[in-house]
């Protein structure tokens, strides 16, 4: 599984759900041949001392030695810096995942099903959902490709709105990651940082709450010896804040083109 497994790599992307869900390494790997690319991002993840702990660990030290970073602003909060979501998979058990692995999929058609559910379905009758959501793990790339049907471009607003309402982005933490992107240029990994693409609205909702400059950020970055990535283009959002697999592909191979075209 994608936290557990011994590999190393040429190039890391770091970040939480937009990257976890919204980079494909294979499709950023067709302007990258010949590197070996995995995409570290986990839900509600930040830019905190494990995702550092655990970059550390997969780049190969033989390797091109890469890092591209993912940024949102709710990446350097204090509470996504606790990197819940890792944590939870660090200290999964071995039989656990092992079931996850091996066991789960043949198990997925077998859950608890209700008898007039049942005898909806032998009728043909059962009543349509009013939204169907997708996904699947890319084990190779460590990358969730997902989607929402039908789209619902401003589902994820109000949650964010609530949260950055309680909780705005840590001076401390983007301090702390500025140190690291020096730190990692000292030792000779190259770092490039991007901001995720997300809806308009999201943006929006973004830069009027979380108190990141998103601009003066990139600067910092630049200054600390990264290089901050600007990608062109418009990419659709399924639920106002992630891209459906599509989108998130032809994203990944304009990132992999925009990471080319510097070295």
């Amino acid at each position: 599984m994608k936290t557990h497994h011994e590999g190393q790599y040429d190039l890391l992307v770091l970040g939480d759900s937009r990257v976890y869900r919204g980079v494909s390494p294979a499709d950023m790997s067709q302007a990258l041949p010949g590197w070996r690319s995995f995409n570290l991002g986990y839900s509600s993840a930040g830019f905190g001392p494990l995702m550092y702990e655990e970059a550390a660990r997969r780049l190969d030290p033989e390797g091109a030695r890469v890092l591209v970073l993912g940024i949102t602003p709710w990446s350097l909060t204090e509470s996504a810096a606790q990197n819940a979501h890792l944590q939870q998979e660090l200290a999964r058990p071995l039989s656990e995942r092992w079931q996850r692995r091996y066991v789960n999929y043949y198990l997925q058609d077998l859950a608890p099903t209700r008898p007039e559910a049942l005898w909806q379905a032998l009728r043909g009758t059962t009543p349509a959902p009013a939204e169907y959501y997708y996904q699947t793990f890319d084990e190779a790339g460590g990358w969730m490709p997902s989607r929402l049907e039908p789209p619902q471009p401003r589902k994820a607003l109000g949650p964010y709105r609530a949260e950055f309402r309680q909780e705005q982005v840590s001076p401390a933490r983007v301090e702390a990651l500025l140190d690291q992107v020096q730190t990692w240029v000292a030792e000779g990994v190259s770092v490039y940082a991007f901001r995720p693409p997300t809806s308009p609205d999201m943006t929006a909702l973004e830069d009027e709450l979380s108190g990141l400059d998103m601009s003066a950020l990139g600067r910092d970055i630049e200054a600390a010896g990264g290089i901050w990535l600007d990608i062109p283009g418009e990419y659709p959002s399924y639920d106002g804040s992630h891209l459906p697999d599509s989108a998130a592909r032809r994203f990944s191979r304009a990132l992999g083109a925009a990471i080319a075209a510097q070295r």
